[in-house]
């Protein structure tokens, strides 16, 4: 795992507006999980794990949502039914 929290540019790392900094830093830096600051939370930290077997177990999903997007805004949410 690698700790961006205290990263020079984490600003523009997490810039909600323009991703380029982030795309860099991972193709510059690939990995399998990367701690970066909360945006909701100032003391919090977040995880982002892209390989699913460095959890331990793999997770089980309990429910599912789906969502319909108009372009704009979510136009619809609804419970998915269980796949068999």
């Amino acid at each position: 795992m690698i700790d961006t929290t205290q990263h020079a540019d984490i600003v523009r790392i997490i810039d909600r507006n323009d991703t380029s900094a982030s795309h860099a830093y991972i193709l510059e830096n690939p990995c399998d999980s990367l701690l970066y600051p909360s945006a909701r939370h100032p003391q919090g930290k977040c995880v982002a794990c892209f390989e699913m077997t460095r959890l331990g177990k793999m997770p089980l999903s309990r429910e599912q949502f789906r969502f319909v997007y108009d372009k704009k805004w979510i136009a619809a949410k609804y419970k998915a039914k269980a796949e068999s």
